[in-house]
């Protein structure tokens, strides 16, 4: 699930005016028998890059997601089927 909510403020209430945003993305997988879930939140992305959740935080849990994935391979124990 991808998720894109505008900055809170430093101090007291409110959000940001300068139009920073925080981008975020939750998954889990496999897909067929979860075993792994990935929250991944990132605070203001450059906003003359793309800022969106699917685009900014996305990318970086496929990253661990693909790590984890090698690593239960590697281990010396089976997967849980």
């Amino acid at each position: 699930k991808t998720g894109t909510a505008t900055a809170r403020a430093d101090y007291g209430a409110g959000y940001k005016e300068n139009g920073l945003n925080n981008a975020s993305f939750v998954g889990m997988f496999p897909a067929s028998k979860p075993k792994y879930l990935i929250g991944v939140m990132i605070a203001e992305p450059n906003p003359s890059m793309a800022r969106m959740g699917g685009a900014v935080a996305a990318p970086v849990m496929k990253d661990m997601g693909d790590f984890l994935v090698n690593y239960d391979l590697r281990s010396a124990e089976p997967l849980p089927q």
